[in-house]
């Protein structure tokens, strides 16, 4: 792992493959991008899955314990614009005159892809799996995200796109 200023960049080697994860956001834009190059180092044709993994945050809340807040999350993916989005239910704690407004959050995240994803989901239990961890997550170990989108989720996005390699490509 290496970090810069304004970027991190992660390389790695498994088997054979090996992959170059570079973050970060560039200047004077609201948007985080992540650019990943995969190499098959070996003498024949591989075939790979790449798969996302995010957890929202959408912005500040008065209460911030993660398990409450995320209840206030809708996620959505558009297979046009190869976008999962998402935004939030705001329930607000009473002002000073006690009053409660149930606002909507003005602002709309997105999870993008340069090409059409193989398989999405944005919800944490469809991707890990139910009583599992990420030592063994149930997306990658049958190789296809499960759709899963809406309210009412442990929000996440996620998306996977299959790669084949040539050798040395």
């Amino acid at each position: 792992v290496r970090h810069g200023i304004g970027y991190s960049q992660v390389k790695s080697r498994y088997k054979e493959i090996e992959s170059t994860l570079l973050i970060f956001v560039p200047p004077h834009e609201n948007v985080e991008i992540w650019q990943i190059k995969v190499k098959n180092l070996s003498s024949y044709k591989r075939s790979i899955g790449v798969f996302t993994y995010l957890e929202w945050c959408l912005g500040e809340y008065p209460d911030w314990h993660r398990e409450f807040h995320k209840t206030f999350f809708d996620t959505s993916f558009d297979k046009n614009l190869q976008s999962i989005f998402a935004t939030k239910r705001l329930w607000q704690i009473p002002d000073a005159k006690d009053n409660y407004i149930n606002n909507k959050w003005d602002f709309v995240a997105f999870h993008s892809l340069n090409q059409e994803p193989t398989s999405f989901t944005a919800d944490k239990e469809s991707f890990v799996g139910m009583y599992r961890t990420f030592t063994n997550p149930k997306a990658i170990e049958n190789g296809i995200c499960v759709a899963n989108e809406g309210k009412w989720l442990d929000a996440i996005g996620s998306l996977h796109v299959n790669l084949e390699l040539e050798a040395n490509e």
